[in-house]
């Protein structure tokens, strides 16, 4: 997905205050409230307030979320995919770019594309009964210096 102008058009459909526009432009963007209001700029404690109080922002802030997550997700993949160019010197000097890529993105990519295959897989298993309380009061017992029972 890209921030194209019809995709700002429905962002910003019914919307008439200009600053709330910008912001949700901002949001859609920046995917980080702070950030959008600096940007407008607005505080946060006002974008705060049209979302709580009125239905209209609150729904396209949203969708502004959703089209920062997914503008996200396709730099993570262009990231582990495509990789970055990073300038290469040698001697103090730059001498061209070496392209890079990211091995942890492309673990994130995988684990969220496929979690039945490469999602992290932790069992705890617990039996019998611990009384925490107890052990706890035993414990500071011990530590202060006192006998337990």
């Amino acid at each position: 997905m890209s921030l194209d102008a019809d995709t700002v058009k429905k962002l910003c459909a019914g919307i008439t205050n200009v600053k709330m526009q910008k912001f949700l432009c901002y949001l859609a963007i920046l995917g980080n409230r702070s950030r959008a209001a600096q940007a407008v700029p607005v505080s946060t404690t006002t974008t705060w307030y049209w979302r709580r109080d009125d239905e209209q922002f609150r729904a396209r802030y949203d969708d502004a979320m959703k089209i920062a997550a997914e503008l996200h997700e396709n730099e993570m993949f262009r990231r582990s995919s495509e990789g970055v160019l990073e300038p290469d010197y040698q001697g103090g000097k730059l001498v061209g770019t070496i392209r890079k890529y990211s091995d942890t993105l492309l673990i994130f990519a995988l684990k969220g594309a496929m979690p039945e295959k490469y999602a992290d897989r932790q069992k705890v298993e617990h039996s019998g009964a611990v009384d925490v309380v107890q052990r706890l009061r035993a414990a500071r017992e011990r530590a202060l210096g006192r006998k337990t029972q």
